[in-house]
């Protein structure tokens, strides 16, 4: 069953796998059992951190409502084919999938153990497509929520408002989209409009550097 919309969704932002590729690598170098579920709630701490105090995201991911709490759409097929490359033969040529190939600029995976965790190749200064202030999400969200098991993390989202609100108009087993409006907290007035604004903005730039282009 594909996903339903829970609300009319206003807050759009672009998924950038570099961005996911380098949080993993930062959030891999203070957590030693960074699986791929573990890494999902992470994702969506970090996520909904640096959204209420910037109004933005770190990944720009979609997330959705699942049985296990909330969980970002791109960043988990992105790690799933980093998981389990599938490779097509192309013209006599091995063609591995672009995700992939992204992720692994960044990670690696451990294969010890019962379940894959995913390692940093970056040093601590290497870390360039992260703001400061997102790195200053990726490593607060890892000292508050990066020693909890997966299974730990998982009981602490379904507490959490987003998927809750969602989780009302799902059915078990299926998926729906979380709006971003529901990332924010209801104790910050006014930080929608601000978001608004910065986003009205950033088309306008965007707008004018096409039109300098021609």
């Amino acid at each position: 069953m594909g996903p339903a919309e829970i609300l009319p969704r206003r807050l759009q932002f672009e998924f950038d796998p570099i961005k996911l590729g380098q949080a993993l690598a930062c959030l891999s170098t203070s957590i030693h059992d960074l699986t791929k579920l573990k890494a999902a709630k992470l994702l969506y701490f970090a996520d909904k951190l640096h959204l209420t105090r910037y109004g933005r995201p770190i990944t720009g991911d979609r997330y959705y409502c699942l049985d296990h709490g909330p969980v970002p759409s791109a960043s988990l097929n992105a790690i799933n084919d980093l998981l389990s490359p599938v490779r097509i033969r192309v013209g006599g040529r091995t063609l591995e999938n672009h995700m992939s190939k992204v992720l692994g600029q960044y990670v690696h995976v451990d294969r010890r153990g019962p379940n894959p965790r995913l390692v940093s190749k970056l040093k601590p200064n290497q870390f360039d497509a992260l703001t400061a202030t997102e790195r200053d999400a990726l490593d607060a969200t890892a000292k508050q929520y990066g020693k909890l098991p997966a299974g730990r993390l998982i009981e602490l989202t379904h507490k959490e408002k987003t998927w809750v609100t969602a989780n009302q108009r799902r059915h078990s087993g299926s998926s729906v989209e979380i709006p971003w409006e529901l990332f924010l907290e209801e104790d910050q007035p006014g930080l929608r409009e601000h978001i608004d604004e910065q986003q009205e903005t950033d088309a306008f730039l965007q707008a004018m550097s096409r039109v300098a282009r021609r």
